[in-house]
């Protein structure tokens, strides 16, 4: 005869959260295994896999969340922003230049430039108002596309018809950043 018992992870209701944020949010297809311990998430589009051992202390709502932050670093699409930026003048060139004869503002300016790259991963769309959200170094932007689907410009990035740069690009000029 049963006295009681303490269900410490309901597997139906994280199965539900999962589901409902892969299939309404994520910026990709995906295609999961979920194992006792751990879930197996393969990115269809492109390939990339990670596996992430599930804890059985945490809710199912905070494993969900981890599973999340861990795709956001290895599975979903990347977008890149890279432009140049000048490089700083050490103070012993500029003290050499001066004494060579240029004045100091002509000293001061860079005579090199470095390329930069950040990486923006995406990490959910809004399929109703038309909508990606970016994210790079915990800092989250908003942007609602004007003139094509969120899935047609999903589309074009793991079909290669853009690259990560170019689809940053594209966002940038076809796209209106939110206030949000």
């Amino acid at each position: 005869m049963l006295s009681g018992y303490d269900r410490t992870f309901n597997q139906a209701d994280f199965e539900r959260r999962l589901r409902h944020y892969f299939s309404d949010s994520a910026p990709c297809t995906v295609y999961y295994k979920l194992n006792l311990d751990s879930i197996e998430i393969k990115n269809t589009d492109n390939g990339a896999t990670v596996t992430v051992k599930l804890d059985a202390q945490a809710s199912e709502e905070e494993n969900v969340r981890i599973i999340i932050q861990e795709c956001e670093k290895t599975v979903f699409p990347v977008l890149v922003h890279v432009f140049e930026e000048p490089e700083p003048v050490e103070s012993e060139e500029v003290l050499r230049r001066v004494s060579g004869g240029m004045t100091l503002a002509q000293a001061m300016t860079p005579t090199e430039k470095r390329v930069i790259k950040k990486e923006f991963r995406i990490v959910r769309i809004g399929i109703n108002n038309n909508t990606i959200v970016l994210k790079h170094e915990g800092e989250r932007t908003v942007y609602e596309l004007l003139f094509i689907p969120v899935l047609k410009f999903l589309e074009l990035l793991n079909t290669g018809k853009h690259t990560p740069e170019s689809g940053y690009d594209y966002l940038i000029r076809n796209g209106q950043r939110d206030a949000a």
